[in-house]
C-alpha cells in the first residue's frame, strides 16, 4: 500500500534526520536533567508545568534572530534529550514518549497540512515500523477506515490526515509492544514560515485537535509571519522566553 511507503519516506526527510541526530547527540554529551543549568529556567516555569501536567496542549517558545544564536536551537534538541532519560510523565503512569519534528523553514510554500502529514508521517513510523504489520491492521478494519487509511496522504486534506492520527494513536496495534499510553512530543519549528490564507485559523484547529488527541505540542518561532508581517495569533498561546522568565525573576527579587 503506497500510503505506507509515502509515509516511510516522509518520515525521513533530510531535517527530521538532522534533529534526530543532534538530540541524539546532546543526549550522549549532556546528562540534561530538567533541573539542569540549560533547562531549568525553561522547566520551572509556570507555563510549562502546566503543559506538562496535562493531557495535551500547545506551549509557545518564540525564537527570533537573537536568540536562535543561543539557546533557542538548543533548547529544541535538549528538551526531548532530557525527556528520554528523565520522563516528565512518570507522575502520569508512563514513562514512554516519542518525538515528531516539523520545520517550517524547511517546506517550500509550507502549509498546515504540509506540517501535518510530515508529524503523521513520523508517528506512523513509530507505531507501525515495518510494512507488513500496517498491512494486517489495515485488513482488520471496517471498509470505511480502510477507504481512510489507502487514501494517499501526500494528497489528502487535512480533514482526512487529522482522521488518519487519530486512528493510529487510538486503534494501532503495534508489534513492538503495546503503544496506546505513549506520551507524544510534536516539535513545530519556525512558526513564522507558514502560509495560506488564513495560518491563525488552520494553527488554531491544529491546536485542538491535537490536543483532544492528548499530544503535547511545542511551538517555536517569531510572533508574526514572515510572508505578509500578520499575526498567526501567538498571544492565544501559553509561552515561555528568556525576556519575560529575566523580568519575572528581577520583580521578584525585588518584592523579597
Amino acid at each position: 500500500m503506497t500510503n505506507y511507503l509515502t509515509a516511510r519516506e516522509t518520515a525521513q526527510r533530510q531535517e527530521v534526520k538532522a534533529f534526530r541526530a543532534n538530540t541524539e547527540r546532546l543526549g550522549s554529551m549532556f546528562d540534561i536533567k530538567p533541573s539542569s543549568d540549560v533547562l531549568a529556567w525553561f522547566t520551572n516555569t509556570k507555563p510549562y508545568k502546566n503543559w506538562v501536567k496535562s493531557e495535551g496542549g500547545c506551549l509557545y517558545y518564540p525564537i527570533t534572530s537573537r536568540t536562535a544564536e543561543g539557546s533557542g536551537q538548543f533548547l529544541i534538541g535538549a528538551l526531548p534529550a532530557s525527556w528520554k532519560r528523565y520522563t516528565p510523565f512518570s507522575s502520569q503512569g508512563t514513562s514512554d514518549f516519542a518525538v515528531a519534528f516539523a520545520n517550517c523553514r524547511e517546506i517550500r510554500q509550507c502549509g498546515i497540512d504540509d506540517v501535518l502529514r510530515l508529524l503523521l508521517s513520523q508517528t506512523l513510523s513509530m507505531y507501525y515500523p515495518t510494512e507488513d504489520l500496517w498491512h494486517r491492521t489495515v485488513a482488520d478494519v471496517s471498509s470505511r477506515e480502510r477507504y481512510l487509511l489507502s487514501r494517499d496522504i501526500s494528497t489528502s486534506p487535512a480533514i482526512t490526515l487529522y482522521s488518519t492520527l487519530n486512528f493510529i494513536l487510538k486503534d494501532s496495534r503495534a508489534a513492538v509492544g503495546d503503544l496506546t499510553d505513549l506520551k507524544l512530543l510534536y516539535i513545530i519549528s519556525n512558526v513564522h514560515c507558514l502560509e495560506s490564507l488564513d495560518v491563525e485559523k488552520e494553527l488554531a484547529q491544529l491546536r485542538t485537535q491535537l490536543q483532544r488527541m492528548g499530544i503535547h505540542v511545542l511551538i517555536t518561532g517569531e510572533a508574526v509571519l514572515r510572508n505578509n508581517g500578520q499575526s498567526w495569533g501567538a498571544n492565544d498561546y501559553p509561552r515561555v522566553d528568556e525576556d519575560t522568565e529575566y523580568r519575572g525573576m528581577l520583580s521578584r527579587l525585588a518584592s523579597d
